[in-house]
């Protein structure tokens, strides 16, 4: 009898189980989410490659997409 009032004051003051941690971590929303989709292009990216590119190729006579030459990024 002694015994099993032993393993009940045990288990009350054993830890609580891990899974109740992991809920309560799994509920907390991330603090910063992603602003664009990873596949979608900029802009001015799009139309340089729709557009700009393009008319390049007809003006400098180009037959090859890869010889038109490339937007490089100005800060």
């Amino acid at each position: 009898m002694a015994d099993e009032q032993k393993k009940t004051e045990q288990q009350k003051k054993a830890k609580p189980p891990r899974g109740d941690k992991g809920q309560a971590l799994a509920e907390k929303p991330s603090a910063e989410a992603p602003r664009h989709a990873a596949k979608e292009r900029p802009r001015l990216r799009a139309r340089f490659e729709k557009e700009v590119a393009v008319a390049l190729m007809k003006e400098l006579e180009l037959k090859n997409p890869m010889a038109v030459p490339r937007l490089n990024r100005s800060s």
